[in-house]
């Protein structure tokens, strides 16, 4: 079997990394909307923003914040999140589910 590994949350002080301007996010600030979709088997899903025009934003599980994440989404929960764009596009960050979690 494979060797099991503890996450961390990464420190001001934690050098042993440098950046990469590739892996680089530019936050968009906060957004709402709805679930179109999300698959707990592949572990991510569709974020519908509220407003004219927006574009819908990917969602995976990694991003999904409470209680939710055990639990996953379902298609049509209201939940607020950041917007982010990085190399591979717009996607939504810190996902947190509006209302009590089921």
């Amino acid at each position: 079997m494979g060797e099991r590994r503890a996450l961390r949350e990464p420190r001001d002080s934690d050098t042993s990394r440098a950046p990469d301007s590739a892996l680089e996010r530019r936050c968009r600030g906060v957004s709402s909307g709805a679930v179109k979709w999300f698959s707990r088997r592949r572990r991510w899903g569709v974020i519908a923003q509220n407003g004219e025009g927006e574009p819908d934003v990917i969602v995976h599980s990694s991003a999904i914040l409470g209680c939710c994440c055990i639990r996953g989404l379902r298609a049509g929960d209201k939940v607020i999140f950041d917007v982010t764009e990085d190399s591979r596009g717009t996607r939504a960050d810190n996902v947190r589910r509006v209302g009590a979690c089921r």
